[in-house]
């Protein structure tokens, strides 16, 4: 008898499937493709800044060591503006250690036209929006 209920839920299953077939793989990932680069969302939707690197966590060397290497990467890739997330220091023993790092390296690097605390939508006192010089070198125009 049981198996009687099960070969009807079957039939009816294979009719719902051939009335809707399930898309193909290859559609399914196209269309995942489409989403993740759909520009029609509003602007404040989207990142306003091209690229961003958050150094919560890190020690004082590692987190001066990619700072540098993010600089570098984002000037030979062209960018002009970044965001360097650092946090505001509430959680540090003494006082703020990575606000002061990131201040610190970005006065010495030579890529660096200025840089200011982000806007407070970006992180405010916690996250620092850096311009970048365009490096002729990578980036010939």
């Amino acid at each position: 008898m049981a198996d009687h209920k099960n070969s009807g839920a079957n039939e009816a299953m294979e009719r719902w499937l051939a009335a809707f077939p399930p898309p193909p793989a290859a559609e399914l990932e196209k269309q995942k493709r489409e989403d993740e680069t759909d520009t029609t969302k509003p602007l404040r939707v989207r990142r306003r800044f091209p690229d961003r690197i958050d150094l919560h966590g890190f020690t004082r060397e590692d987190a001066a060591r990619r700072l540098r290497d993010f600089v570098r990467n984002s000037v030979r890739g062209g960018l002009r503006k970044i965001l360097v997330i650092h946090g505001r220091g509430l959680n540090s023993p003494g006082a703020a250690v990575l606000p002061t790092l990131v201040r610190s390296e970005l006065e010495q690097n030579p890529h660096v036209v200025d840089f200011g605390a982000a806007p407070p939508s970006d992180g405010g006192e916690g996250a620092t929006q850096v311009f970048l010089r365009r490096d002729r070198l990578w980036n010939r125009r």
